[in-house]
């Protein structure tokens, strides 16, 4: 499992299900609604734990995301 730092990502998808482990039998937990950008926590195979609100994580699908690209901050 790979730890990330403050990297976000944006649902691609209407909505997509959070998951309670990284696979797609596992119990749904939570919902997030497309285009909410949320902040990856680690990844795992084709999933990303992600932060979904505040003190909630769960596993989301890759194939449902797309990578928000961080800009540097301003000094």
């Amino acid at each position: 499992e790979k730890i990330e730092k403050s990297r976000k990502i944006k649902i691609t998808a209407k909505s997509l299900r959070v998951r309670a482990t990284p696979s797609a039998k596992a119990k749904a937990i939570a919902r997030v609604k497309g285009g909410a950008i949320v902040q990856v926590l680690s990844e795992k195979g084709d999933w990303y734990k992600v932060k979904y609100a505040k003190g909630k994580a769960g596993w989301i699908s890759k194939k449902f995301t797309k990578s928000m690209v961080s800009k540097p901050d301003k000094q």
